[in-house]
């Protein structure tokens, strides 16, 4: 029968420990989000959202401070509103970044 080294039960014990300790991190309970809650959230969201259209974005936040032209392929455009800037692909919203306060 072979020995084995003393430290391999300490490292043995450790990889066990830590593993149960990762595993542990994603054994919490997630959030539930209804249906009718994530509509209601995005009713009032304070921000344009991902796939709004131009037409949208203005129906719902009115006219931005100012545009920038279209640049690229495909074609990026900006619109600065007071509290964020929207960036456009086409005629979507790709992407809505808060200004700094």
């Amino acid at each position: 029968m072979k020995k084995q080294h003393p430290g391999y039960s300490f490292v043995a014990a450790l990889m066990l420990l830590v593993s149960g300790i990762s595993l542990n991190c994603f054994a919490g309970e997630a959030d539930m989000v209804s249906p009718s809650q994530k509509s209601s959230a995005m009713a009032h969201s304070s921000k344009p959202e991902a796939g709004q259209t131009k037409d949208q974005v203005v129906q719902k936040y009115g006219m931005p401070l100012s545009k920038a032209a279209e640049i690229g392929s495909p074609p990026i455009s900006k619109w600065h509103y007071p509290a964020y800037t929207v960036y456009f692909e086409f005629n979507r919203v790709i992407h809505t970044v808060s200004e700094p306060k």
